[in-house]
This record gives C-alpha cells, structure tokens and sequence, in this order.
C-alpha cells in the first residue's frame, strides 16, 4: 500500500473517522473556551457541536464529491479538505466567541492551533485506519489461501488410479442410463418407425456422442476468487513490539504537539512544564516496557504480542496523570484536573495510532508476501493435479475414441441417411427398416458393453 492509497483511499473522509474525533475535539475547544468568558457551558459546546458539523460538511461532503471524479483521492485534495476544515473550525469558534462573549476572536491564532493539530495528527490517524483495515484483509486472504491449498491438497492426494476410477465412474454414470433409455425405446418402436421418427432418433444417438465427447473434454477451472473477509481488529494487532523507542518518541511528539499550545494559553508556562514532563515520562515508559520484554524474554507470549505494548501504554498513562495531579510544578491541582481527560485520550490513541503507523505497516508488507507466496503455492499445486487429471483423461479419450465414439458416430450416419432417403413419412422397405434397428440396437449394445470392459480393465483387481 502507497502513501498515497492509504491517505487518499475511503478513511481520510470516512464518516467513522469525523464521528471518532468528535470527543477529543469537543475537550480541546472546552479547554480553550474555559477563559473566554461565556456566561455559560452551553455555548463552548454549541461551538463545539458547529465547528465538527462544518468539518463534517467540508470532509464527508466534499470528499463525495471528489471521488466522483477520483478513486483514489491525491494528497493535495485530501490536504485542501482538511486544512479547509481546520480554518473553519478557528472561524466558527472565533466568530461565536466575538458575538456571545465579546472577546477576542483571534480567528488567525485559533485557526493555526487547529492546523497544527490536523498536520501531527490526521494523516497519522487516516494512514493507521487503512493500515488495520488492509491488515484485516490480508490475514483474511491468508486464511482463505491456506483452506484452499488444504483442499487441494486432499484432491492432490489422490493417486492416478484413483483419478482413473473417478473419471470412469462419471462416464459410464453419465451415458449408461442415457444408453439404455435409447435402447428400450428404439425396441418398443421398432415397428413402427417413419422419416420423423428416424430424424428424433438420430438427434438423440448425436447428443449421446456429444455428451462423450463433453464428458471427455479437459475442464481446467479458473481458480476460485478469494472473498474478502476480514479477520478481527484484535487478531490484526496480534503481532510482536517492534521500534518500541520510535512509537514512544512519536507518541510524546504527537501528544505535545496537540495539547501544550492550549495549555500553555490557558494556564501558563508552569502547567505546560508540567504536561511536558508527564509525556515524556509517559513515552520513557511506553518505550523502556516492550523494549525489556523482547530483550529478557524473546520467546514469551508478551514478545509476540502487544500486551506488552498495552502494558506500558496503561502504565505511562497511570504515571503522566499522577504527575499532574502530584508534580508541584504548577501548584494549582484545579489545572491538571482540567488537562488530565484530554490527556488520557491523547495519549491512548497516540498509542494505538502508533502502533498501527509502524507496526502494522511493517507487518503488512510482511503478510502481503506471504499471501503472494501462497497463492503462487496453490496454483503450482492445483496445475500439477490437473496435469494428472488431463492425462488420465486423454488415456480415457485413446481407449473410447473407436469403441464408444466410432460405434456412436455410425449409428448417427445411418440414422441420417434413412430418415433422409425417406422424406414423406413412413419407411418404405420394412425389411431395410428392420435391419437398420438391429444393427443401431446391435452398435448400442456393443457401446454398453465396450464401457463395462474398459471400467473393468481399470479396476484394481484387473491385471
């Protein structure tokens, strides 16, 4: 998958996307408006509720719009929307903040604090939502893969007797009843045959050699589209740490980038130390748990997960919140309770991306070769079984071409040369009549018996 698949493809405007981003939104803009001055909670979330149904309106809706004309978005449209819907969001915010509270609407600061968020923190969320849903795919491909080759396998099992004896079987199922249906009919009507009469039971004898013919045709199916099913999103994590210290530095980047400008703003410089100190704290501890775990004990079940990774995200969470609440470096306790909410969501999902932004993508490239490798697998089986099959079936073809299909054949010439010598309707010379029965009855007879004779010499019990 390409940058450029992954951020143009349906998650950068996936409506699952703009709904997820509505509770970390909705806190930041709490966060700010909380020294605005409205003279009520109501309207930071009214500004809140506006400025995510205008993102809405500009990502959903324009990216409707330009996928009638791209399947996969360019990056320039994907970044116009949503740098389009950041400056909304600084003028919607700026413009209620003017009009209620009379302050400062600062709709150039706003809207940069808004884009920067949108730069650290979209592409990664949009690249890690197709990274897992690609994920899913593959594994679901694999599965599938692996029940095809163990079906092929279970048909590659068969020896070449075994594929002689099925293909026998179907032939002689599927033209003894057809045979002896003939045979009775043509007996009951024996005597009184005319032209019409001829020309039905030649038709007939023709679509008795065509179906030989059908029957012994080499049939080579395509090979079976794979449906795509997904694996769980759980078992898509299910995957070893790996660059532990690269998500833990991106991590605090990310969660710093997000949230120290408000911080900073609303309560200042003491409590933005203090939240900086808590993430880093936090990422020391993200990075320093699954990198001890695959050094000390590579072959444990953690290693080759992401509990351990799961571990140490809860973990630092724990240890950034008790250094807000507990550090001393902004004595005002009332402030880190303001921050410690949008800083546990910022971190979890910092998490999470991340770990689907690195590990996911590596393991991806990984799963996709292992799909190619199987697929080219099954397909090398299945051509060395059918290879088996088409030439037990052009043995078959060799040993039916003059008994059965010969016998056929100038049943089917006889029949057509009466019914054509006698055009007005019934047979003219009785005794040339009777002796064309019998000699169809007699080629049929011998068909029959010609297939019971190549059956047996095919069973295992024949010499």
């Amino acid at each position: 998958m390409t940058m450029r698949e992954a951020l143009g493809g349906p998650w950068a405007t996936h409506w699952a996307l703009w709904l997820g981003l509505f509770v970390p939104t909705t806190l930041i803009v709490g966060l700010r408006e909380s020294v605005t001055g409205f003279d009520s909670w109501c309207w930071p979330l009214l500004s809140a509720v506006l400025q995510h149904l205008a993102v809405g309106v500009i990502v959903l809706g324009g990216g409707v719009l330009a996928r009638r004309r791209f399947a996969v978005l360019p990056l320039e449209v994907v970044a116009a929307l949503w740098v389009a819907a950041a400056i909304a969001r600084g003028v919607i915010g700026g413009a209620l903040a003017q009009s209620v509270a009379g302050a400062d609407p600062e709709f150039v600061e706003r809207s940069l604090v808004w884009l920067l968020g949108t730069v650290v923190w979209v592409p990664l969320v949009v690249y890690t939502a197709a990274q897992i849903d690609r994920r899913r795919l593959l594994l679901g491909a694999l599965d599938a893969t692996a029940a095809n080759i163990r079906e092929q396998r279970a048909q590659a099992g068969e020896s070449g007797d075994e594929v002689r004896r099925s293909l026998n079987t179907a032939v002689r199922e599927s033209l003894q009843p057809a045979l002896g249906e003939l045979v009775a009919s043509l007996e009951s009507t024996r005597d009184r045959l005319s032209a019409r009469a001829l020309a039905e039971l030649s038709l007939r004898v023709s679509q008795l050699h065509d179906r030989t013919a059908d029957l012994l045709e080499p049939t080579r199916g395509l090979s079976p589209a794979l449906a795509p099913v997904r694996s769980s999103v759980r078992r898509a994590f299910d995957v070893p740490p790996r660059l532990p210290w690269v998500i833990a530095g991106l991590t605090a980047l990310s969660t710093i980038a997000v949230l120290l400008p408000e911080v900073w703003r609303v309560f200042g410089g003491q409590a933005a130390l203090e939240l900086t100190v808590s993430v880093v704290a936090a990422s020391l501890i993200i990075g320093l748990v699954p990198w001890l775990v695959t050094r000390l004990a590579p072959e444990s079940r953690w290693a080759r997960d992401q509990r351990a990774t799961v571990l140490a995200c809860s973990a630092g969470i724990g240890v950034a919140v008790y250094l807000m609440l507990n550090s001393g470096i902004d004595p005002i306790t009332a402030n880190g309770l303001a921050v410690v909410p949008l800083l546990i969501i910022a971190l979890a999902i910092a998490c999470v991306v991340l770990v689907g932004a690195v590990v996911l993508a590596d393991a991806n490239r990984e799963a996709s070769d292992a799909v190619s490798a199987k697929s080219l697998q099954l397909e090398l089986e299945r051509d060395a079984h059918d290879s088996l099959v088409d030439r037990e079936r052009l043995r078959l073809v060799e040993l039916m071409h003059g008994p059965v299909q010969g016998r056929l054949a100038a049943c089917v010439m006889a029949l057509n040369f009466t019914a054509t010598a006698s055009p007005g309707g019934d047979t003219s010379n009785p005794a040339l009549d009777a002796a064309l029965v019998d000699s169809v009855l007699d080629h049929l007879r011998a068909v029959s018996r010609d297939l019971a004779v190549i059956a047996a010499a095919d069973s295992p019990s024949s010499p």
